[in-house]
Order: structure tokens, then sequence, then C-alpha cells
């Protein structure tokens, strides 16, 4: 198993990760995609660095260009299942709860004009977000039906566990929606940890199943996530084996966010989880060599590895707002009960429009080079700092990166670099 201690002398090197293995350091460049291995030496030789300059091999963080203006409705609160992880922890009531928030249509169209007015030449994402969304389906036909009237460039994407009518999925579909879909695995995981909120007897996996089904079979556009607790990381294999069989192509593989509903759990043993993370992108590179599809397996640690950045979060950097049912404007979508004092509400809209710029000027200009402890990290520019609402959640501060998810990020980081080194030596 890999193990923690292995990455004590791993380190950034000129902005590029370098990682200590087999007495050398295999240092890995995202403007170039190759990797180099090189002595401890070396490392000082100035005659080295000029030579991997002239071919390119350094760069700097890039800042993601976004050309749409991208708005999450966050339609209801209510759900019809009662994951055991949920970090929506206001989340808990049944139908008929009071404490409930539900976006209406004409309240969602009028939000929507007074954002959308500001930009001229508007191209437009808008994601339909929950709770589960699908509860809420007339608000979302409203909102597509106004948008359409308006021949804006738009396109849509909603995060749904796909236990709806399918109609419903249908409808979606027809509007060349993209689908976020939450499925832990196995119908047994699966149901374990999101089982159906009320007592009838029904299994939620077979809907999930069929939902999915009826998805890839009209080619609509999918993205899954697979939440692993520290119960079912072992079964991060297995998860791939089913959502392949599904014709699923793209799987997130995730630990548990510890907030909400599973604040007492322990967080993941992060040794344990790269290990079987590795096994699961193994069984779908074998999977894709039996099918010749190519199915990707991704995690957030190393999302940036790549395309290198400051920061972690393109919803504080980026052109992304989320609205709320009672009209605040925020830009963390796991921070979606605040109130106007949480340091990510930046706005209301009701009557009139309300932008805190001074708020969202400083969630702006939060970057990993004022994160002391990961000055020289290896991960510092691919986890970049990680998410700043659970380090503020977890550590209490913005600045300081989260322990559990800093160590899965060096971790992540040093075993994907091995393999391509492995690969093209």
């Amino acid at each position: 198993m890999v193990s923690i201690a292995e990455t004590k002398k791993d380190r950034i090197w000129n902005g590029l990760p370098a990682i200590f293995y087999q007495d050398k350091y295999i240092i890995f460049s995202p403007y170039t995609k190759s990797v180099v291995s090189v002595t401890e030496d070396q490392l000082l030789d100035g005659d080295l660095r000029n030579d991997l300059s002239d071919k390119g091999f350094f760069g700097k963080p890039l800042e993601r260009k976004e050309d749409r203006l991208s708005i999450t409705l966050y339609l209801t609160s209510n759900c019809n299942l009662k994951c055991i992880y949920c970090f929506d922890d206001k989340n808990d009531g049944c139908y008929t709860d009071v404490n409930q928030k539900i976006m209406d249509s004409e309240f969602a169209v009028n939000s929507l004009e007074k954002v959308i007015s500001n930009f001229d030449d508007l191209k437009l994402h808008v994601h339909f977000f929950g709770g589960e969304p699908t509860l809420n389906m007339k608000t979302i036909k409203s909102v597509v039906d106004h948008l359409e009237n308006k021949n804006l460039d738009v396109n849509y994407r909603v995060s749904t566990n796909l236990i709806t009518k399918e109609e419903n999925i249908k409808h979606m579909i027809s509007k060349n929606f993209g689908f976020d879909i939450c499925c832990d695995g196995r119908p047994e995981i699966n149901d374990r940890q999101r089982p159906l909120k009320s007592r009838i007897n029904f299994k939620p996996s077979k809907y999930l199943e069929d939902g999915i089904k009826l998805l890839t079979s009209n080619n609509a556009r999918i993205r899954t996530k697979v939440v692993v607790t520290d119960d079912s990381i072992e079964e991060m294999p297995s998860a791939i084996d089913y959502l392949a069989s599904l014709g699923v192509d793209h799987i997130r593989l995730e630990s548990v966010l510890i907030d909400g509903r599973a604040k007492g759990f322990n967080p993941v043993n992060v040794e344990k989880f790269v290990d079987y993370f590795f096994k699961a992108a193994d069984k779908a590179v074998e999977i894709g060599k039996e099918t010749g599809r190519t199915i990707y397996v991704s995690n957030w640690a190393i999302k940036n590895l790549f395309n290198p950045r400051d920061h972690f979060c393109e919803f504080l950097r980026g052109n992304r707002i989320i609205i709320l049912p009672d009209g605040e404007i925020g830009k963390c979508i796991r921070n979606i009960h605040s109130d106007e004092n949480s340091p990510f509400i930046i706005g209301k809209v009701n009557e009139d429009l309300y932008l805190n710029r001074d708020r969202m000027s400083y969630l702006r200009g939060l970057s990993v080079e004022n994160m002391e402890e990961c000055g020289q990290c290896v991960g510092k520019y691919s986890c970049s700092g990680g998410c700043y609402n659970e380090n503020l959640s977890m550590e209490g501060d913005f600045k300081t990166p989260y322990k559990v998810k800093c160590d899965l990020s060096k971790l992540m980081i040093r075993e994907s670099i091995i393999r391509m080194y492995e690969i093209f030596k």
C-alpha cells in the first residue's frame, strides 16, 4: 500500500511537482506533458534548468478563461433520498416540512432576468441544483421555456439522483441537458449509502439504473460522482465495473465531505483510498481495452495536474454564482444555507440586484500563493490549496489546508506522476 511517509522528500521545483523516487527526482511538466528523471544534485544545476526552459518545460499557473456566465439555481431543499453523508444538513424534512425552501417559476425567471440584463452578447450556462431539482420540474421547464424565447446561447446541466419520472428525464434529454449523476456503485452499496427517504419498500438503485440506461441509450452528456466513505473504499473498482456496464464513461471517485449528516464520520484512510483509486483506474483501463472505449476516472486532488492553477475553486474565481430560493447570491455550492454574514454570500436579488463587490474581490483574490503551508508542497499548483469552504470548516481558516485532503492530494499526485514515469521511461 502507498504511504504518506513516502512523500516527505517530494517538493515543488520551479513551479513543477518533483517526486523523490528510486533515489532520483521525477519532475512532471504539464506544459510539455513530459517527465524527466534527475539526481538531487542536478536540481541545483543552472544549466539543467536553462536546458529544460529552452524546451518549454516551465510555465506559469493558468488563468481559466470562462466564456459563459454560469448561474446555479438552487430549486428546492427537498429530496426523495436521505443520503447518510448529505452535506445539506437542513435537508432532513419530508415533503410537508415547513422548513423547505422552494424556488417558484416566477422568482427563478425574474432573478435570471435581473442578472443577465447586466451583460451584452451573453453566453449562459444554467445549472439546476438541490435537494433533488427534478422535484421542482415546473420551474426547470419555465426557465428553459423563458430562455428559449429570448434566443440566447444557453446550455443546461442538472445535478440529479434520477429518482424521477421517465418523462422528466426525456424532457431534459430533448433540451440537450448535461447530467451530473450521483451513484455510489453497485446497488447494495448505493442503496446503503443513499437510501430512499420514505418507508416504501423500494430500492432507489433500480430507478437510478433505468435512468442511466435511458440517458446512455440517447447519447446524453453524463458525469457520475461516487462518494466514497471509509466503509466503501474497497468498492471503488467494482463501482467502475458497474457504471461502465451501464454505458457510463466519466466517473468521479470522491472522498466523503465531513459535513452535514456526515459530521460524525471518520475521514477516509487516505493511503487506502489512493491504493484503491488506482486499482479502480486500472479496472477502467482494462474495461477500455476490452470494449474499445475510453473511461475517465477522476478525483479533485489531481484535477489541475495537467492544467496548474493558483486557485482551487472556479466558483470563487470564475464567472459563476448561485441563486438561492430566498434571493441570496452565493459563490460556494457547498455553502447553500448561509446568512448574509457568510463570506460566501456576495449579494441578493429581489426587487433589485445587489452585489457586495468588496466581498467578491476578496474571494476572487484568494490564492495558494498566500497560503504559507503550501509554499514548497508538491501539490501547490495541482490541488491549489484545496476547497476554501472545507478549509474554513475543518481548520478554521481559509488559508490553512485541511490536513486529510492535503495528505490525500500529496499521495494522489505522487502516484500519478510515478505511473506516468513508469509508462514513458
